[in-house]
Protein backbone atom coordinates (compact mmCIF):
# COMPACT_ATOMS: atom_id res chain seq x y z
CA UNK A 1 0.00 0.00 0.00
CA UNK A 2 2.67 2.37 0.87
CA UNK A 3 5.11 1.71 -2.53
CA UNK A 4 1.16 1.88 -4.30
CA UNK A 5 0.76 5.26 -2.48
CA UNK A 6 3.95 6.70 -3.41
CA UNK A 7 3.52 5.60 -7.18
CA UNK A 8 0.42 7.62 -7.19
CA UNK A 9 2.06 11.01 -5.23
CA UNK A 10 5.15 10.34 -7.41
CA UNK A 11 2.92 10.46 -11.18
CA UNK A 12 0.87 13.47 -9.68
CA UNK A 13 3.86 15.30 -8.87
CA UNK A 14 5.40 15.20 -12.20
CA UNK A 15 1.94 15.82 -14.11
CA UNK A 16 1.64 19.01 -11.82
CA UNK A 17 4.90 20.19 -13.32
CA UNK A 18 4.02 19.24 -17.05
CA UNK A 19 1.30 21.10 -16.75
CA UNK A 20 2.22 24.06 -14.96
CA UNK A 21 4.81 24.69 -17.56
CA UNK A 22 1.78 24.34 -19.88
CA UNK A 23 -0.46 26.86 -17.59
CA UNK A 24 2.48 29.26 -17.96
CA UNK A 25 2.40 29.17 -21.25
CA UNK A 26 -1.09 29.45 -21.96
CA UNK A 27 -1.54 32.41 -19.46
CA UNK A 28 1.06 34.55 -21.16
CA UNK A 29 1.26 33.23 -24.97
CA UNK A 30 -0.35 35.76 -26.45
CA UNK A 31 -0.82 38.23 -23.67
CA UNK A 32 1.26 41.37 -25.51
CA UNK A 33 -1.21 40.86 -28.67
CA UNK A 34 -4.24 40.96 -26.31
CA UNK A 35 -3.07 44.09 -24.74
CA UNK A 36 -1.28 46.02 -27.54
CA UNK A 37 -4.27 45.60 -30.31
CA UNK A 38 -7.53 44.62 -28.75
CA UNK A 39 -7.31 46.40 -25.35
CA UNK A 40 -4.64 49.46 -26.73
CA UNK A 41 -6.31 49.57 -30.00
CA UNK A 42 -4.27 52.88 -31.16
CA UNK A 43 -1.10 52.59 -33.27
CA UNK A 44 1.08 54.98 -31.78
CA UNK A 45 0.81 58.41 -29.15
CA UNK A 46 2.33 61.91 -30.22
CA UNK A 47 3.08 63.49 -26.82
CA UNK A 48 2.58 67.00 -27.21
CA UNK A 49 4.67 69.90 -25.45
CA UNK A 50 3.62 70.97 -22.05
CA UNK A 51 4.21 74.86 -23.35
CA UNK A 52 1.78 75.34 -25.42
CA UNK A 53 -1.96 76.52 -25.40
CA UNK A 54 -4.87 74.17 -27.32
CA UNK A 55 -4.94 76.81 -30.31
CA UNK A 56 -0.73 76.27 -31.07
CA UNK A 57 -1.67 72.29 -32.24
CA UNK A 58 -3.25 73.45 -35.86
CA UNK A 59 0.30 73.37 -37.48
CA UNK A 60 0.23 69.64 -36.07
CA UNK A 61 -2.73 68.78 -37.31
CA UNK A 62 -2.17 70.41 -40.61
CA UNK A 63 0.71 67.89 -40.90
CA UNK A 64 -1.40 64.90 -39.51
CA UNK A 65 -4.38 65.46 -41.99
CA UNK A 66 -1.44 65.28 -44.79
CA UNK A 67 -1.67 61.70 -44.25
CA UNK A 68 -4.29 59.74 -45.68
CA UNK A 69 -3.00 56.38 -43.48
CA UNK A 70 -4.26 58.09 -40.60
CA UNK A 71 -7.69 56.82 -40.32
CA UNK A 72 -8.65 58.24 -36.69
CA UNK A 73 -7.20 60.13 -33.82
CA UNK A 74 -8.20 60.98 -30.09
CA UNK A 75 -6.62 64.06 -28.44
CA UNK A 76 -6.21 62.69 -24.60
CA UNK A 77 -4.63 64.22 -21.55
CA UNK A 78 -2.26 61.61 -19.94
CA UNK A 79 -0.55 62.25 -16.37
CA UNK A 80 1.43 59.95 -13.67
CA UNK A 81 0.46 59.73 -9.85
CA UNK A 82 1.49 57.91 -7.25
CA UNK A 83 -0.92 55.64 -5.34
CA UNK A 84 0.31 53.60 -1.91
CA UNK A 85 -1.35 51.38 0.31
CA UNK A 86 0.27 49.47 3.11
CA UNK A 87 2.46 46.53 2.21
CA UNK A 88 2.36 47.43 -1.18
CA UNK A 89 5.45 49.31 -2.96
CA UNK A 90 4.31 52.89 -4.44
CA UNK A 91 2.56 52.50 -7.64
CA UNK A 92 2.94 54.51 -10.93
CA UNK A 93 -1.25 55.57 -12.00
CA UNK A 94 -1.54 56.74 -15.61
CA UNK A 95 -4.23 59.34 -15.62
CA UNK A 96 -6.19 58.76 -18.81
CA UNK A 97 -8.58 61.58 -19.86
CA UNK A 98 -9.96 61.09 -23.37
CA UNK A 99 -11.42 64.85 -24.93
CA UNK A 100 -14.10 62.85 -26.34
CA UNK A 101 -15.55 59.60 -24.31
CA UNK A 102 -17.90 58.62 -27.06
CA UNK A 103 -15.15 57.78 -29.16
CA UNK A 104 -13.24 56.46 -26.79
CA UNK A 105 -14.06 52.62 -26.97
CA UNK A 106 -12.38 52.78 -30.85
CA UNK A 107 -9.06 54.29 -28.87
CA UNK A 108 -9.26 51.53 -25.91
CA UNK A 109 -11.60 48.58 -24.89
CA UNK A 110 -13.25 49.20 -21.37
CA UNK A 111 -14.41 46.12 -20.26
CA UNK A 112 -14.05 43.62 -17.26
CA UNK A 113 -11.49 40.70 -18.38
CA UNK A 114 -14.68 38.02 -17.95
CA UNK A 115 -17.13 40.36 -19.43
CA UNK A 116 -18.45 41.42 -22.92
CA UNK A 117 -20.61 44.74 -21.56
CA UNK A 118 -18.56 47.17 -22.74
CA UNK A 119 -18.05 50.30 -20.36
CA UNK A 120 -18.67 54.03 -20.98
CA UNK A 121 -16.90 56.75 -19.36
CA UNK A 122 -19.13 58.68 -16.84
CA UNK A 123 -19.49 62.04 -14.86
CA UNK A 124 -19.82 59.87 -11.15
CA UNK A 125 -16.91 57.65 -11.81
CA UNK A 126 -13.67 56.28 -12.98
CA UNK A 127 -12.61 52.97 -14.50
CA UNK A 128 -9.57 51.96 -13.01
CA UNK A 129 -7.44 49.05 -14.09
CA UNK A 130 -7.67 45.25 -12.41
CA UNK A 131 -4.37 45.19 -11.15
CA UNK A 132 -4.36 48.42 -9.59
CA UNK A 133 -7.91 47.72 -8.22
CA UNK A 134 -6.44 44.28 -6.74
CA UNK A 135 -3.32 45.90 -5.28
CA UNK A 136 -5.37 48.88 -3.77
CA UNK A 137 -7.98 46.95 -2.44
CA UNK A 138 -10.38 48.58 -3.95
CA UNK A 139 -13.68 48.51 -6.17
CA UNK A 140 -16.97 50.19 -7.72
CA UNK A 141 -18.33 52.26 -4.86
CA UNK A 142 -14.91 53.16 -3.48
CA UNK A 143 -13.07 55.68 -4.18
CA UNK A 144 -8.60 55.64 -4.88
CA UNK A 145 -6.39 57.93 -3.36
CA UNK A 146 -3.57 58.99 -5.71
CA UNK A 147 -1.18 62.08 -4.90
CA UNK A 148 1.16 64.26 -7.10
CA UNK A 149 4.75 64.93 -6.62
CA UNK A 150 3.77 67.93 -4.70
CA UNK A 151 2.43 65.41 -2.24
CA UNK A 152 -1.20 66.93 -2.95
CA UNK A 153 -3.51 64.15 -2.34
CA UNK A 154 -7.07 63.40 -5.02
CA UNK A 155 -10.03 61.08 -3.95
CA UNK A 156 -10.97 59.62 -7.52
CA UNK A 157 -14.41 57.83 -7.30
CA UNK A 158 -14.54 54.25 -8.79
CA UNK A 159 -17.30 53.17 -11.42
CA UNK A 160 -15.86 50.15 -12.28
CA UNK A 161 -13.27 47.87 -13.35
CA UNK A 162 -11.59 46.83 -16.78
CA UNK A 163 -9.27 44.46 -17.69
CA UNK A 164 -5.71 45.81 -18.46
CA UNK A 165 -2.29 43.73 -18.69
CA UNK A 166 0.33 46.28 -18.12
CA UNK A 167 0.72 49.37 -16.29
CA UNK A 168 -2.04 51.06 -14.09
CA UNK A 169 -4.80 53.21 -15.49
CA UNK A 170 -7.37 55.33 -14.48
CA UNK A 171 -9.79 56.35 -17.27
CA UNK A 172 -11.82 59.53 -16.23
CA UNK A 173 -14.55 62.00 -18.09
CA UNK A 174 -13.54 65.34 -19.00
CA UNK A 175 -15.80 66.90 -16.61
CA UNK A 176 -14.85 64.17 -13.41
CA UNK A 177 -11.38 64.70 -14.55
CA UNK A 178 -11.77 68.67 -13.79
CA UNK A 179 -13.82 68.12 -10.61
CA UNK A 180 -11.29 65.85 -8.95
CA UNK A 181 -8.54 67.87 -9.72
CA UNK A 182 -9.83 71.10 -9.94
CA UNK A 183 -8.17 72.61 -13.08
CA UNK A 184 -8.97 72.31 -16.47
CA UNK A 185 -8.63 69.67 -19.49
CA UNK A 186 -5.37 70.40 -21.58
CA UNK A 187 -4.65 67.40 -23.89
CA UNK A 188 -0.92 66.42 -23.99
CA UNK A 189 -1.11 63.36 -26.40
CA UNK A 190 -2.17 62.46 -29.44
CA UNK A 191 -3.52 59.01 -30.26
CA UNK A 192 -3.11 57.79 -33.51
CA UNK A 193 -5.08 54.73 -35.60
CA UNK A 194 -3.43 54.17 -39.18
CA UNK A 195 -3.46 50.99 -41.59
CA UNK A 196 -1.02 48.31 -41.99
CA UNK A 197 2.34 50.24 -42.66
CA UNK A 198 6.10 49.69 -42.96
CA UNK A 199 8.62 50.71 -40.86
CA UNK A 200 9.77 53.34 -43.18
CA UNK A 201 6.33 54.94 -43.21
CA UNK A 202 6.25 55.45 -39.38
CA UNK A 203 9.91 56.35 -39.30
CA UNK A 204 9.72 59.23 -41.92
CA UNK A 205 5.71 60.39 -40.34
CA UNK A 206 7.64 60.24 -37.44
CA UNK A 207 10.38 62.58 -38.51
CA UNK A 208 8.03 64.72 -40.00
CA UNK A 209 6.04 65.10 -36.77
CA UNK A 210 8.69 65.87 -34.65
CA UNK A 211 10.13 68.69 -36.74
CA UNK A 212 6.90 70.48 -35.54
CA UNK A 213 7.26 72.58 -32.41
CA UNK A 214 4.26 71.48 -30.62
CA UNK A 215 5.66 67.76 -30.46
CA UNK A 216 8.17 66.05 -28.09
CA UNK A 217 7.66 62.74 -28.58
CA UNK A 218 6.20 59.90 -31.41
CA UNK A 219 5.60 56.98 -29.91
CA UNK A 220 4.67 53.82 -31.53
CA UNK A 221 2.91 50.84 -30.21
CA UNK A 222 4.40 48.26 -32.77
CA UNK A 223 8.08 49.25 -30.87
CA UNK A 224 6.51 48.31 -27.15
CA UNK A 225 4.42 45.36 -28.40
CA UNK A 226 7.23 43.57 -29.68
CA UNK A 227 9.71 44.05 -26.92
CA UNK A 228 6.67 42.99 -24.12
CA UNK A 229 6.42 40.10 -26.06
CA UNK A 230 10.21 39.02 -26.05
CA UNK A 231 9.91 40.07 -22.50
CA UNK A 232 7.44 37.26 -22.30
CA UNK A 233 9.11 35.01 -24.35
CA UNK A 234 11.82 34.72 -21.93
CA UNK A 235 9.24 33.11 -19.69
CA UNK A 236 9.21 30.03 -22.25
CA UNK A 237 12.25 28.69 -20.45
CA UNK A 238 10.39 28.13 -17.20
CA UNK A 239 8.42 25.72 -19.39
CA UNK A 240 11.22 23.44 -20.99
CA UNK A 241 12.62 23.40 -17.34
CA UNK A 242 9.46 22.12 -15.69
CA UNK A 243 9.31 19.38 -18.18
CA UNK A 244 12.71 18.47 -17.78
CA UNK A 245 12.32 18.23 -14.08
CA UNK A 246 9.05 15.79 -14.64
CA UNK A 247 10.77 14.06 -16.71
CA UNK A 248 13.24 13.46 -14.31
CA UNK A 249 10.88 12.96 -11.62
CA UNK A 250 8.96 10.38 -13.29
CA UNK A 251 11.71 8.16 -14.11
CA UNK A 252 13.25 8.19 -10.64
CA UNK A 253 10.06 7.52 -8.99
CA UNK A 254 8.63 4.69 -11.57
CA UNK A 255 11.99 3.22 -11.96
CA UNK A 256 12.78 2.96 -8.37
CA UNK A 257 9.48 1.72 -7.51
CA UNK A 258 8.88 -0.95 -9.99
CA UNK A 259 12.60 -2.22 -9.38
CA UNK A 260 11.36 -2.64 -5.62
CA UNK A 261 8.68 -3.89 -6.89
CA UNK A 262 10.48 -6.52 -8.80
CA UNK A 263 12.72 -7.27 -6.18
CA UNK A 264 9.95 -8.33 -4.23
CA UNK A 265 8.43 -10.67 -6.16
CA UNK A 266 11.81 -12.16 -8.04
CA UNK A 267 10.47 -15.95 -7.36
CA UNK A 268 7.21 -14.97 -8.34
CA UNK A 269 8.10 -13.93 -11.77
CA UNK A 270 10.90 -16.71 -11.97
CA UNK A 271 7.72 -19.08 -11.23
CA UNK A 272 5.15 -17.83 -14.15
CA UNK A 273 8.66 -17.86 -16.69
CA UNK A 274 9.35 -21.50 -15.75
CA UNK A 275 5.62 -22.20 -16.51
CA UNK A 276 6.52 -21.12 -20.05
CA UNK A 277 5.05 -17.38 -20.00
CA UNK A 278 6.69 -15.14 -22.53
CA UNK A 279 8.53 -12.62 -21.99
CA UNK A 280 6.05 -9.93 -22.51
CA UNK A 281 3.50 -11.46 -20.59
CA UNK A 282 5.44 -11.13 -17.64
CA UNK A 283 6.36 -7.30 -17.67
CA UNK A 284 2.28 -7.02 -18.41
CA UNK A 285 2.16 -8.73 -15.22
CA UNK A 286 4.18 -6.39 -13.66
CA UNK A 287 3.10 -3.40 -15.35
CA UNK A 288 -0.59 -3.90 -15.20
CA UNK A 289 -0.83 -2.66 -12.27
CA UNK A 290 1.64 0.25 -12.48
CA UNK A 291 0.01 1.44 -15.39
CA UNK A 292 -3.23 1.70 -13.43
CA UNK A 293 -1.37 3.45 -10.67
CA UNK A 294 0.15 5.90 -13.33
CA UNK A 295 -3.74 6.69 -14.04
CA UNK A 296 -4.57 7.43 -10.48
CA UNK A 297 -1.99 9.76 -10.34
CA UNK A 298 -2.27 11.41 -13.25
CA UNK A 299 -6.00 11.90 -12.60
CA UNK A 300 -4.50 13.84 -9.03
CA UNK A 301 -1.96 15.62 -10.99
CA UNK A 302 -4.33 17.54 -12.86
CA UNK A 303 -5.88 19.03 -9.77
CA UNK A 304 -2.06 19.99 -8.30
CA UNK A 305 -1.38 20.92 -11.58
CA UNK A 306 -4.31 23.53 -11.18
CA UNK A 307 -3.10 25.08 -7.59
CA UNK A 308 0.91 24.77 -8.46
CA UNK A 309 0.40 26.98 -11.58
CA UNK A 310 -1.81 29.39 -9.76
CA UNK A 311 1.16 29.80 -7.32
CA UNK A 312 3.68 29.57 -9.51
CA UNK A 313 2.30 32.27 -11.68
CA UNK A 314 1.10 34.70 -8.81
CA UNK A 315 4.99 34.53 -7.51
CA UNK A 316 6.16 35.75 -10.80
CA UNK A 317 3.69 38.22 -11.76
CA UNK A 318 5.12 41.67 -11.02
CA UNK A 319 2.90 44.89 -9.52
CA UNK A 320 2.74 46.40 -12.73
CA UNK A 321 1.63 43.13 -14.79
CA UNK A 322 -1.40 41.18 -14.83
CA UNK A 323 -1.37 36.97 -15.74
CA UNK A 324 -4.45 35.60 -15.95
CA UNK A 325 -4.34 31.96 -15.10
CA UNK A 326 -5.23 29.92 -18.60
CA UNK A 327 -5.11 26.19 -19.14
CA UNK A 328 -6.23 25.37 -22.05
CA UNK A 329 -8.00 21.27 -22.85
CA UNK A 330 -5.52 20.29 -25.00
CA UNK A 331 -2.33 21.23 -22.10
CA UNK A 332 -4.30 18.48 -20.02
CA UNK A 333 -3.97 16.26 -23.42
CA UNK A 334 -0.34 16.81 -23.88
CA UNK A 335 0.21 16.77 -20.19
CA UNK A 336 -1.50 13.11 -19.84
CA UNK A 337 1.07 11.87 -22.76
CA UNK A 338 4.19 13.28 -21.66
CA UNK A 339 3.49 11.36 -18.43
CA UNK A 340 2.46 8.03 -19.83
CA UNK A 341 5.73 8.56 -22.16
CA UNK A 342 7.65 9.08 -19.53
CA UNK A 343 6.31 5.91 -18.02
CA UNK A 344 6.47 3.80 -20.96
CA UNK A 345 10.33 5.09 -21.02
CA UNK A 346 10.37 3.13 -17.46
CA UNK A 347 8.57 -0.09 -18.62
CA UNK A 348 10.48 -0.62 -21.70
CA UNK A 349 13.75 -0.11 -19.39
CA UNK A 350 12.16 -2.65 -16.75
CA UNK A 351 11.25 -5.05 -19.83
CA UNK A 352 15.11 -5.30 -20.81
CA UNK A 353 16.28 -6.21 -16.99
CA UNK A 354 13.28 -8.80 -16.64
CA UNK A 355 14.24 -10.52 -19.42
CA UNK A 356 17.54 -11.30 -17.97
CA UNK A 357 16.38 -12.49 -14.53
CA UNK A 358 18.20 -15.83 -13.51
CA UNK A 359 14.82 -17.82 -13.10
CA UNK A 360 17.07 -20.99 -11.74
CA UNK A 361 19.11 -18.84 -9.15
CA UNK A 362 16.26 -16.96 -8.20
CA UNK A 363 14.18 -20.21 -7.70
CA UNK A 364 17.30 -21.55 -5.68
CA UNK A 365 17.54 -18.48 -3.12
CA UNK A 366 15.77 -18.72 0.16
CA UNK A 367 13.65 -16.87 1.50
Amino acid sequence: KVRNSITVVGVAGCMALILTGFAISNSISGLAEIQFSKVMKYDAVVALQPDRTHSDLSSYEEIREEYQEISSHLFTLQETYKAERTGITTQDVTIFVPEDTDNVTAFVRLKERDGTALHSLENNGAIISEKLADLMAVGPGDELVIRNEEELTYRIPIATVTENYTGHYVYLSRNLYESVFATSFTPNTDLLVFEETDGDWEEAFAERVMDNDNVALVTFMSVIHEAFRDTLESLDVITLVLIISAAALAFVVLYNLTNINVSERIRELSTIKVLGFYDMEVSLYVYRETFILTLFGILVGFGLGNILATVLLKMVEVDFMLFPIAIYPISYVYSTVLTLLFSAIVMVIMHLKLKKVNMIEALKSVE
